[in-house]
Formats: C-alpha cells, sequence, structure tokens
C-alpha cells in the first residue's frame, strides 16, 4: 500500500511540474496560442485518466475491523 501511495505521489509531483515548467519556459517563445491549448487539454485528460486510475484501484485497508 505504502509503495502504490509513493508512486501515485511521485506522479502528481511530476504532473504538477510539467503544470509549472513546460507552458511558461518551454511554450514562452511560442506566438501562436493554440500550442498552449493543446497542452492544457492534453494535460488536462491525463490528470483526469489518473484519478479515475486512482479510483479503479480504491481499496479499503484489510487491516480495519469491519464491526465485527
Amino acid at each position: 500500500m505504502k509503495n502504490t501511495l509513493r508512486y501515485w505521489l511521485i506522479w502528481f509531483v511530476l504532473l504538477l511540474l510539467l503544470d509549472v515548467l513546460f507552458p511558461f519556459y518551454l511554450l514562452v517563445d511560442i506566438p501562436n496560442i493554440a500550442g498552449s491549448f493543446l497542452f492544457w487539454t492534453c494535460w488536462t485528460l491525463l490528470a483526469i485518466g489518473s484519478m479515475f486510475i486512482i479510483f479503479l484501484r480504491w481499496r479499503d485497508d484489510p487491516t480495519v475491523n469491519k464491526g465485527g
């Protein structure tokens, strides 16, 4: 459980860094705004897809007493 949490945290930190670094440092010299819109659309789909995968793999902690 802790390893998967660590991997997801690393993934979301990577997404956050990509969110800041890509548009403000790599797309700064591109005069056309279409590149930014394409980036934000792809980034949003990737973030939503990541959250969907997390929700699909969500499990309760098996060590918790279930009222028995």
